[in-house]
């Protein structure tokens, strides 16, 4: 449910422009509000479920997210429904991070890496599900129901709760809230910047001041985590140079990946003429593929290596990227768009997984929930800076109209992202070495 809510509004974006009367960049905080808040508190609300408990921080976590969701079904503005947004990212902050440490504490350690493997594929699909969901739910309804949905899962959900979880044994009582801070201080005013940074313009006060804050705090966040008692984010995991490639190869990935699909989902809908479902459909070669692909990935990484399939996923999803860019156009038959987006979808399949488990080989036993968060947090990071990227390159050189406007925004957009690919495939390719050494 959290996973899917990251893009099942993708497809229903041009009715809640039209009703609602949002602008282009308001589109893209309908998105980042949520991934934004989710980035940001996935740590912080491990920590609480470390000081009150985490089967009860997870329900009220279900309980936010429930609400939240009715709040964005019934906004009647952009605002109202930015700040819906950004309380459901909060619920779901602490349902995604509680419920991996819910099931590394259910599982018996031998299962241990297989589990969060599998619990990372299955977010990672939540996400490249959301748009075809939302597509299918929004022709014939109106886009409220992707959000009124989750009022009954959450429902439902609360009374399983303390039937079937157990109560996890007291964790740590001590928080890194100086660490914490640092670290929204720096997520949001740089993605910030980079969304107003078109409108405003580059050179303008607040923009430049968005930039600079971010900058210091991430200076002080650095500075703070290495003598801290209880670090957020243990920076000597980062020493382990295949870790830290493994994690900047996640940050890429979901930047260009969901970058494009951002906008691809709306170019069907607003240059190709598809009502949401049509688009949603049409986009199938890339959302459900991966559903075939990613359980035989598993299979793929103990007979070939993490890398060997990390490395061909992120080059397919390359590769797809850069034929969207080449072939995308005003008069681009859709039967034109089928293999690019079959081949990004095998792509997106070899990876997901991979990303997971990789992050968390040569990372000693008690450290693996922490730096399965560490790469949650990227993931999610990179989905709303991707986001936002992709924008300002749209904005700068087209518009958001039928045609060719929307063609001259998303060609530009589409070979940023098919560059973070390669970026990310040479990360991935090297992580493998860094571990040999």
């Amino acid at each position: 449910m959290t996973a899917l809510d990251n893009l099942v509004m993708t497809f229903a974006l041009p009715d809640i422009k039209r009703e609602l009367g949002a602008t282009v960049t308001q589109l893209q905080w309908f998105v980042n509000a949520y991934t934004l808040v989710v980035a940001s508190a996935l740590l912080p609300m491990a920590a609480l479920g470390d000081r009150f408990g985490r089967r009860r921080i997870f329900s009220y976590g279900i309980a936010v997210f429930a609400a939240a969701s009715a709040a964005c079904a019934l906004a009647p503005t952009p605002e109202a429904l930015i700040v819906a947004r950004a309380i459901q990212g909060a619920g779901g902050a602490a349902i995604v991070t509680l419920s991996l440490a819910l099931l590394v504490d259910a599982v018996p350690r031998r299962l241990r890496e297989l589990a969060i493997g599998v619990w990372g594929g299955v977010n990672g699909l939540g996400i490249a599900m959301g748009p075809l969901l939302g597509g299918a739910v929004v022709s014939g309804l109106h886009w409220s129901v992707v959000f009124w949905i989750n009022v009954p899962i959450g429902a439902l959900s609360l009374p399983l709760v303390p039937r079937f979880l157990p109560r996890a044994a007291a964790g740590s009582k001590g928080a890194d809230w100086i660490g914490t801070i640092l670290g929204i201080g720096f997520v949001f005013p740089l993605t910030w910047a980079v969304v107003e940074g078109p409108s405003r313009g580059w050179t303008d006060g607040l923009t430049i001041g968005g930039f600079a804050v971010a900058g210091t705090c991430l200076v002080l966040f650095l500075l703070w985590e290495r003598s801290a008692k209880a670090p957020i984010i243990p920076l000597s995991l980062f020493a382990n140079r295949r870790f830290s490639l493994v994690n900047a190869a996640t940050v890429l990935f979901a930047a260009g990946v969901f970058g494009a699909i951002f906008f691809l989902s709306q170019f069907l809908q607003i240059t190709l003429g598809y009502s949401a479902f049509e688009a949603g459909l049409r986009a199938g070669p890339w959302t459900l593929l991966p559903l075939f692909v990613s359980p035989a990935s598993g299979g793929l990484v103990k007979r070939l290596g993490v890398r060997r399939v990390l490395v061909s996923g992120m080059f397919l999803q390359t590769v797809a990227l850069a034929w969207f860019a080449v072939k995308v156009g005003a008069d681009v038959p859709y039967g034109d768009c089928i293999a690019p987006m079959a081949v990004a979808g095998l792509g997106m399949g070899l990876s997901f997984a991979p990303l997971a488990t990789g992050a968390l080989q040569g990372v000693s036993a008690d450290r693996r929930a922490v730096a399965s968060g560490v790469n949650s947090t990227l993931r999610h990071l990179g989905v709303a800076i991707g986001i936002a990227a992709c924008t300002a390159i749209f904005t700068a050189h087209g518009k958001y109209l039928p045609g060719q406007p929307f063609v001259d925004g998303i060609k530009p957009s589409l070979w940023l992202c098919a560059a973070l690919l390669a970026t990310a495939t040479v990360c991935a390719e090297r992580s493998d070495r860094a571990a040999r050494r």
